[in-house]
């Protein structure tokens, strides 16, 4: 019996060792596919009007109609957006489809969000002002809000 109850005792140490190595593999896994966010990007343009964000961990650069208006990052701010990224596909942005098409006879203006890893960028359809795709409507929401805070200064 207590043979049976060593045996069981290291099969059992064995197992839950295999375990751990495969739970710290699959967190290696996820996090080499997760690509660290350099930059966020907001434009939005049409006939006579333009206006993009740009976001950095050290900068936030908002230019409306050529006016430039540069600040520092609020940390608060870039861990809320790269928050926000972690949930989308980035990878695939690309293929996410505009709900609407006003933009294309200048009723909205013709929106994108462009997003920088270390390695690749990637860019969204274009969509119109306000109407992202549903997967991006939450990082829309923060990324055009700071132009509303940016017309308050």
């Amino acid at each position: 019996m207590r043979k049976l109850f060593v045996t069981l005792l290291l099969f059992g140490l064995a197992f839950s060792s295999c375990n751990s190595q495969k739970n710290e593999k699959n967190a290696q896994q996820y996090s080499k596919n997760t690509p660290a966010i350099v930059k966020i990007e907001l434009s939005e343009r049409t006939r006579g009007h333009s206006r993009s964000i740009s976001v950095t961990p050290e900068m936030t650069k908002i230019t409306v109609n050529r006016q430039e208006n540069n600040s520092r990052q609020d940390k608060e701010l870039w861990d809320k957006i790269t928050a926000e990224t972690q949930k989308i596909d980035v990878k695939n942005i690309a293929s996410f489809p505009a709900p609407s098409e006003k933009r294309r006879v200048d009723a909205a203006l013709a929106s994108w969000i462009v997003i920088t890893t270390k390695n690749e960028t990637y860019s969204s359809v274009s969509f119109d002002s306000g109407n992202p795709p549903l997967e991006l409507k939450a990082l829309y929401k923060i990324l055009s809000a700071q132009f509303s805070s940016n017309e308050k200064e």
